[in-house]
């Protein structure tokens, strides 16, 4: 096993050590992909049976490079299950037929369709109380077990009981009625399955010996719970993660969940990756500073063999567009040094934030994209297309039979409630046409039989060709013209879609369904590409995991950075501990930007500097403008 001597000394002691429960801090940049995809390998060079591994990650990219690298190790041709939370979730209720023997997964919007639905016939007002207020309501309720009979009992103000109760109630009815799971449900259901089937939570416990978890610290309690299920039988569990990267307190992430691991295990044996391979010293030592206020944390000190390096930046602006035009600018004098645009990345705190910098960019030609914005498989032509695939496998989802009932258009525009109602108890077929009139009643047959038609051509047909079929066969391609660019660009991801199908295509009777539950498990992570000649914007939480040459944090002033709704001592610690995420991901050089005016809800108001950017150390910084108190007063910083 002459691979583990690319290891530190810390690093393979952590390998080596395989039974029992293993923690290991791991801080940024210190190679702790490496040391899990060594473990991995180091188990199987030392007997143990691929199926006898379970590991377990956040993102399908971090599993894929994890396999990628294991293969590349070890002489094994059989892969563990190497995969995210969710995709284990689906394959273990898939092979347990559980909740039902089939069922949809709905994404973001889908689920915002059914809770409208719920506001509307509850007659809550949803532009009082918005979807997506209940949509983060109802997922954190799932993130914590809590049916939503449970959740009502725990509801402490009376609008959490009056209303997010009520929608949740229905909105769990009306998922049930189209046999259709939503993202946190997968979690919520597979804990659920091993808590009222000890057969099969012994099967999988008897199965997978090792398990191994990445990012601990951004576990939630279902997620928390179901490792906890598994592992009680034989304990070797290692998990990953560093208190100082959890950043996801906002969706239901816990980090107490790695600070109680020990008390969890006592057994346990505790690795810290200290030396970090990605930054320099300087920047290291700022992002310490920072860090080092924070309360909650278990103590590191991160090094590196790494020379000092340039010192971080600060640069003050009057506005928003300056800010902006600088980053530009800059990024062009890198590309100069022969950097390329991919090798840099602008981060921001919220969404609306990226507005300023997109108009730069277009404004100089230069290519960029927003990691983590309108997603490929989130635009119109993609869903409609997969909503057809979606009835032919599952007629119970009658969201998707909603979705293309009348797209492309057929004269079936507004159909009652009353047919949607019938359609929901007695499923979608010829009966329907009892509530429907005149021409409406004829649309609706050949609607059906173009529908039939597709069904009978699954069965021969590959999944990229059944993909073409329903582009071609429904008339979705023929309206189309193609002749703006928008329509050109819409048949274009068409055939995108057909090209991602065909690498299912050999999973014959299972394709569509393999298919469907793969684009559902996307995550906007994912969604990185390795593409050089783009300038990557995104937010803080949407940098975590990556690295840059090159890294500008933006829009440095109190209330936005730290966020406004950062009230608490917990919340502020988030704040803190995503500085320093942003910070880490930097290699080479750091540009810390605020500006004295910033136009927010509609009117300019004055900033005041973050508090990062004042705790910097002086010997780290250069600044250029002046930085000031909220009085006006210019201030030197620490």
């Amino acid at each position: 096993m002459e691979f583990i001597k690319q290891l530190n000394d810390v690093q393979q002691a952590a390998v080596k050590a395989t039974e029992g429960p293993v923690l290991i801090i791991a801080g940024a940049g210190s190679g702790k992909t490496k040391v899990l995809t060594f473990r991995v390998a180091y188990l199987l060079e030392n007997g143990v049976k691929p199926e006898n591994i379970l590991a377990v990650t956040f993102t399908n990219k971090a599993a894929q490079e994890m396999k990628s690298r294991i293969a590349s190790l070890t002489k094994e041709l059989t892969q563990p299950f190497i995969g995210t939370f969710h995709g284990f979730a689906v394959s273990v209720l898939k092979k347990n037929s559980y909740p039902y023997p089939r069922f949809s997964i709905y994404d973001a919007s889908d689920q915002s369709k059914l809770i409208k639905e719920a506001l509307s016939e509850l007659r809550i007002s949803g532009s009082e109380y918005k979807p997506s207020l209940f949509k983060e309501i109802i997922s954190r309720a799932k993130n914590e077990l809590l049916e939503p009979s449970e959740y009502a009992l725990s509801a402490k103000t009376s609008f959490e009981k009056k209303a997010a109760a009520q929608v949740y109630d229905l909105y769990q009815k009306k998922l049930s009625a189209n046999q259709a799971l939503d993202f946190d449900d997968l979690l919520m259901r597979i804990v659920e399955l091993f808590r009222r089937n000890h057969p099969a939570l012994e099967k999988h416990q008897d199965r997978f010996k090792y398990i191994l978890v990445d990012e601990y610290q951004d576990t939630n309690t279902a997620q928390y719970e179901l490792i906890r299920l598994l592992s009680q039988k034989h304990k070797n569990i290692c998990v990953v993660g560093d208190i100082d990267q959890a950043i996801y307190g906002w969706r239901g992430a816990d980090f107490r969940n790695i600070l109680k691991f020990e008390t969890d295990y006592p057994e346990t044996k505790v690795f810290k990756l200290e030396q970090n391979y990605r930054s320099t010293k300087n920047i290291l030592s700022a992002a310490q500073t920072i860090i080092e206020k924070n309360v909650l944390r278990k103590p590191k000190m991160l090094w590196t063999d790494k020379p000092g390096g340039e010192k971080l930046k600060i640069f003050v602006f009057e506005k928003a567009s300056q800010e902006a035009a600088f980053v530009i600018d800059e990024v062009k004098r890198l590309l100069g040094l022969g950097f390329n645009l991919a090798d840099c990345a602008v981060l921001y705190r919220t969404n609306a934030q990226s507005r300023a910098f997109e108009e730069a960019c277009l404004g100089s030609g230069m290519p960029y994209k927003v990691v983590g914005a309108f997603r490929f498989y989130e635009r119109k032509e993609i869903k409609d297309v997969l909503s057809y695939l979606k009835v032919i496998i599952q007629p119970k989802d009658i969201l998707a039979w909603k979705r293309i009932i009348n797209v492309p258009p057929r004269n079936l525009p507004k159909l009652s409630e009353v047919f949607w109602e019938k359609a929901q108890k007695e499923g979608v077929s010829g009966e329907l046409t009892s509530v429907l009139k005149g021409p409406k009643k004829e649309a609706f047959l050949n609607f059906l039989r173009l529908v039939e038609s597709l069904k009978d051509k699954s069965f021969s047909l590959k999944l990229s060709d059944l993909v073409k079929e329903i582009a071609d066969k429904t008339g979705y391609l023929e309206r189309l013209s193609g002749k703006s660019w928008e329509e050109q660009e819409r048949i274009e991801n068409i055939n995108e879609l057909i090209s991602i199908a065909k690498q299912f295509d050999d999973h014959k009777s299972e394709a569509a369904e393999k298919f469907l539950d793969s684009v559902a498990l996307i995550q906007d992570a994912d969604t990185l590409s390795d593409d050089k000649n783009s300038l990557n914007l995104m937010t803080m939480h949407a940098v975590k995991g990556l690295e840059f040459k090159a890294v500008f944090v933006c829009g440095l002033e109190e209330g936005i950075f730290p966020h406004s709704r950062a009230d608490s001592k917990e919340e502020l610690e988030e704040e803190r501990r995503l500085c320093y995420v942003a910070l880490t991901r930097a290699k080479e050089k750091i540009y810390l930007s605020c500006v004295r005016q910033r136009n927010l809800f509609g009117s300019y108001n004055e900033s005041i500097p973050s508090r990062f950017l004042l705790e910097m150390p002086a010997e780290l910084v250069e600044v250029q403008g002046e930085v000031w108190d909220e009085d006006g007063i210019s201030i030197q910083l620490d």
